[in-house]
Order: structure tokens, then sequence, then C-alpha cells
């Protein structure tokens, strides 16, 4: 696109004739119009470039890598909630096989009094060079409130460890837990991980969740970005646990880099009985009450044409629903205050510059593949979840409680007993195909405020009756959406 200046350049210096209404014209450009033009035809070639970029960004890598190196040195540590409140899950990956796979750990760096072995999954790339990654996953149990935590993880036979790492479990349930809440974050043009970080690095966030479509993407140059971002977000994932599910931008090669990568959820799925990680459930404890959280895999509802097989996601779409409305009313049965769902997708939304995406892709997750295979709508409604948390746009918006297209008026900032689910989509982490975009005059007329701005969510639930949510605009720079649900 720069080209286009040069021809401009060129064409400034030259006499441009042209017809109009029947009478000939012949224009000469003196030396001030020359650079007017110029900057004109510039101004364009940068606009028309960026475009490009925004639309293209996705089809293609952002930039060539080479192979990681071969090496059993861990790396792109994290750690996961289990659904189980005294036990914490971690991962990590090597390059090559390690002797023995373990977790040190204990509450001093200088007395890591305990040894859990950790289990391997062998990981071949899909991609063109087949990279090997070795993943480890371990389960530290019988953790207390309060406690700072330390722990390192390697291989004791030929003495390759990590460095010394640390994690804190909350006080004793009463605390009100902060949760993180963003997707779309990528390796290029992340806005908010500096942010993040800066609150895991303060002690005040407790929580990331992570709502689908990391790195952009897990598996881009043969999964040597997805290695690079998992590493750039050690120093958050390896202190808080960071939660997340699948989305689009994971859905090459049957979802396998997420599958892999993030094994550590697996164990929250043994515990609410998916037996996978893409759709589990976890619980924690905030403000004295219980909030159940409960990730879904949306991607089953669509197809992708990359150019490998198309798996029939019929049977997983059925199986996710019966296990959706089963663990929803076991929560509820089990004492939880709150039900949130989270899924990569948003049911509602409102932006323009990808239609599909919030007129027949949201009404596909509402209603089910062809209006008839398993939506989710109507076990959220039978189960009265509070909030549904997405993504997938790259802005933010914040509806008023919504069931089949009908909602509720409020108070702009308080929902005082909503009949119907809050939606949330919060997808302006930041990546590389920048934002998405609203209409001041069409939108949903659900839809209660739309900021094309980046940033990410708390999330904080203080009691049984009161719940908590903001946004930050523009990284806060804009102020903040703010919002209570209010329950009797």
């Amino acid at each position: 696109y720069m080209g286009i200046a040069g021809v401009g350049c060129a064409l400034s210096f030259l006499p441009i004739g042209f017809r109009f209404f029947g009478l000939s014209f012949r224009v000469y450009f003196d030396l001030e119009d020359q650079m007017k033009l110029l900057l004109l035809f510039c101004l364009g070639a940068l606009f028309l470039g960026d475009v490009s970029a925004r639309r293209h960004a996705h089809a293609k890598p952002i930039r060539t890598t080479t192979p990681p190196p071969t090496t059993n040195a861990p790396q792109q540590i994290h750690i996961a909630h289990t659904g189980m409140p005294d036990k914490i899950a971690i991962s990590w990956v090597t390059f090559a096989p390690l002797n023995a796979s373990v977790i040190q750990w204990g509450t001093s760096p200088d007395n890591l009094q305990y040894t859990n072995d950790a289990f391997l999954t062998d990981f071949v790339d899909p991609s063109e060079l087949h990279i090997q990654r070795y993943i480890y996953d371990g389960v530290l149990q019988g953790l207390t409130p309060a406690n700072k935590y330390y722990y390192r993880v390697g291989d004791p036979v030929s003495n390759v460890w990590s460095d010394y790492l640390m994690f804190r479990t909350p006080p004793n349930g009463n605390q009100i837990l902060n949760l993180l809440v963003y997707g779309d974050m990528g390796l290029v043009n992340s806005q908010s991980m500096m942010y993040v970080s800066s609150e895991v690095q303060r002690g005040v966030a407790d929580i990331v969740l992570h709502v689908g479509d990391f790195a952009y993407d897990l598996h881009t140059d043969n999964g040597t970005v997805g290695d690079e971002w998992m590493n750039q977000i050690q120093p958050i994932a390896s202190t808080i646990p960071y939660m997340g599910c699948a989305g689009n931008h994971e859905g090459k090669y049957n979802l396998s880099h997420y599958t892999n990568r993030f094994s550590g959820y697996n164990y929250a799925g043994y515990n609410s009985g998916s037996n996978n990680n893409w759709w589990f459930s976890w619980d924690f404890i905030s403000g004295g009450s219980k909030v159940h959280m409960t990730a879904v895999n949306t991607e089953v509802y669509y197809y992708y044409d990359d150019g490998t097989p198309v798996p029939d996601y019929h049977p997983q779409r059925a199986l996710q629903a019966a296990w959706l409305d089963q663990d929803l009313k076991k929560a509820k049965a089990n004492g939880a205050d709150w039900l949130i769902v989270y899924g990569h997708r948003p049911m509602y939304c409102s932006n323009v510059d990808g239609m599909t995406d919030c007129t027949s892709d949201a009404e596909t997750l509402r209603l089910g593949y062809n209006r008839s295979d398993y939506g989710l709508e109507q076990v959220l409604l039978d189960n009265n979840v509070d909030m549904y948390i997405a993504a997938h746009e790259h802005s933010y918006e914040r509806t008023w409680p919504v069931a089949q297209g009908q909602w509720e008026i409020h108070s702009n900032n308080t929902y005082v007993n909503p009949k119907a689910p809050v939606h949330i989509i919060a997808g302006s982490a930041g990546c590389q195909e920048f934002f998405d975009t609203f209409d001041d005059v069409f939108y949903g007329p659900w839809s209660v405020i739309r900021s094309a701005s980046y940033g990410y969510g708390h999330l904080q639930v203080h009691n049984s009756t009161h719940l908590y949510w903001d946004q930050l605009l523009d990284e806060g720079r804009k102020g903040k959406d703010t919002l209570w649900i209010i329950k009797d």
C-alpha cells in the first residue's frame, strides 16, 4: 500500500485531464499542491494498510519464528483450580523428556518438604514441523487457607529445575475475591497484559478468567507463538489460578493446542463429571458465599474452513448440553449462591463489523445448531443462571437481564432481583486484530453500554445477595462501567 504514495507523488508532477458534464479540463499542480497531494496519498495508503491488516491478520502468521531449542528446562508454568478447595493443579512444558517429573513444594522456599509426581502428556504438534512438547500436570493437595506455598518443578535425576515460585490460598471464605476477566488476548498488542500483571504483583488479584482466544494463536508458527505467549503470562499464571475456556482461535486441529496446553483443567473436569477440559466447572468462596463457575465450549456449535478435516461436533453438543443442565442443578442443590456460566462466543451482542457474530452465530448458540440442536440459552434460564460472560467481540458490552430476546429495565448500574441472566462481553484485552465496532443507532435493544476500547473486567462477589462487576474502559483512562446485581 505504501506504493500508492509513490504513484501519487509521480502523478502530482503531471498534468491531469478529465471531463465534467462534457467539458474538458487540464490541471497543473504547483509545488504546494504537489506536497498536499503527496500527503493525501500517504495518509490513504496508511489507512488502507491498517484496514487490510485488521481484516487479514487472523489469516496469516504474525511473523516467522524458528523452532524452539531442544531443552528439558521447565517453562510455561501455570496453575489451575481443580474444583476442590484444598487442591491446585500445576502444569508445565519441556522440549525434551525428563527422567523424572515432580513438584517440590512447601510453606518456605528454604524447606520444600513435599514432593508430588506429575503426569506426562506427549503432544506432537500437527503443524508442519511436528514439534514435540512434553506437558506435565500434577496436583497439590492438603492445602490450607490463608497460606503462602512455594514450589518448583523439574527433574531431580538430572537436577533440572524451574525457578522458585509462589502462590497464595484464599484466607477463610469471608474475604472478597477479585477475579480479573477478559478474552481475546494475543502475543501482539496485548494491551491489558501490563495492567493485569500489576494487579497480580500487588497481590490484589485472586483468579484470572480468560474467556477464550489465547495468543493469536496457540498453533501459529508451529506453536511457537503459543510457547512465547505462555511464557509471557507465566508470572501471572504461576501465581494465581489461570482459568479459561476454548475459543474459535483454538479451533484448528480439533482444538488440540488448547486441549493439551491447558490439560490442568481436566482435574476440574474430573471433579465436575465432564471428564474433559472442553466443559467443566469449579467453585470458590467469596464474601462467605459459594460461587459456581461453569465453562462451556461454544465452538462445538460452529465449523471451520481451515483446510483440516471438519469434525462432527453433534455428539459433543448433546453431551455438553446434558452435562450443563445436570451441573447447574447439582450446584444449586449443593448450596451455590451464584451461578455464572462463561463461554467464548456471545449469545447477545451488537457489533456491526462482523454481522453474523451478533445475528445468526449468536442465535445458533442460543437456540442450537439449525435451531434445534441443543441450544444453551434455555438451559441457563431453566437453572436461574445469574450471569453469562463471553468475549469473541474485541470490545465491551453489557446487557439488561435478557431472556429469549426480552429484556428487563432496571437502574443503569444496579439490577435488583433480575429474572434473567446478565450478559457480559469482555473481549478487548488486545490482539493484532484490533477493535470490533458499534453503530451509534443500530444496536440491540437489550444493550446498556458498548465501548470499542481496550480493557478488562473485575468480578467480585461480596456476599450471597450482592455481586459487583466493573470493566475498565480504555484501560481505565475513560473511567469504568460498574454494575451491582442485588438479590433478596
